[in-house]
């Protein structure tokens, strides 16, 4: 099993790089287990989940997809109801 984050920017993934071994199961290892997928924004993240959802559901592995972005000053519910599904 492996678990891919995809973050807005690459500030978060070097916060979660620092925290990730901190707080998860020693047998889940960076790199090996977790991916922490940097983009240069939200429009990029949100344009690239539709395609990285199409690769992760043909994998030969099982897949779990974490997407972390920041509301700034969206309101939240609006921010989930135009991500792409």
């Amino acid at each position: 099993m492996r678990l891919e984050i995809l973050v807005e920017e690459r500030s978060m993934e070097v916060f979660l790089r620092n925290i990730i071994p901190k707080i998860v199961d020693t047998k889940w290892i960076l790199d090996e287990h977790i991916f922490i997928r940097p983009h240069e924004g939200k429009n990029d993240l949100l344009k690239s989940i539709s395609v990285k959802t199409k690769v992760y559901s043909n994998s030969h592995e099982p897949i779990t997809l974490l997407i972390l972005y920041d509301q700034d000053s969206n309101d939240c519910k609006i921010l989930k109801e135009k991500s792409p599904k």
